[in-house]
Formats: structure tokens, sequence, C-alpha cells
């Protein structure tokens, strides 16, 4: 006799896998003291690279996005989508200095969503 027959629950289990990846990047300045000259609002770009199967770079603001901001340096990861590009690509990310100036990670904890 079946267990359906014989009175008993039926049991079915499944799994839900969400298509991550980690990784990391490392961005070196060179000649840091020589990109303090860049005006506040304009940005350097890193290359790009690929993480997680998508290309990334990152945008450096030497002297801040803003007037607000002038006396910070101000760091971006941005997605390299091509032109037309209409997916959305979701990402949770750390900066880290490596000098040894910042023990902690500058972190945040939510995932960024980025589209075109």
């Amino acid at each position: 006799m079946s267990p359906a027959a014989a009175g008993e629950p039926l049991r079915s289990a499944s799994s839900i896998v969400p298509d991550t990846a980690s990784g990391y990047h490392i961005l070196k300045i060179d000649g840091y003291s020589h990109t303090k000259s860049t005006p506040t609002g304009e940005c350097l770009d890193s290359h790009p690279f690929t993480l997680g199967g998508h290309r990334w770079y990152i945008r450096y603001y030497p002297s801040g996005v803003t007037p607000q901001s002038k006396d910070y340096v101000s760091i971006f990861l941005r997605p390299a989508l091509a032109e037309g590009a209409a997916h959305v690509v979701k990402a949770q990310f750390q900066f880290r200095f490596v000098t040894g100036l910042a023990k902690k990670a500058l972190t945040s904890e939510e995932v960024k969503s980025f589209s075109s």
C-alpha cells in the first residue's frame, strides 16, 4: 500500500539558492598626493575589472564630489554597463584602506542596486 493510501502525509523538499559570488579587487592609487590637485567634483576612474560575472570600475574623487565634501576623498563602485543595457545588478560591498590608516572597513550593509 502506498503512503498516501495508508493516510500518511506526502513529503517534499526544495531549496532556493541565490546566484551570488564573492571576491575582491585591489585599487592602488599611485602618486596619491598628485591626485589631490584634481578639482572638487572631478573624478578619476579605475580601469574596468570583472567580479561576479559583471564589469565594474571605481570612481575616485580626490577632492570630494561637492563643495561640502571638498576636504574628503569620495569613492564609488560603478557598474560598467554596456550602452543601452537594461538589467539590474545588485551588490553588497566594502572599501578598505590597506595602508593601515583605517583599521575598520568603510562599509555599507545594504544591498545596492545598479541599473542603466
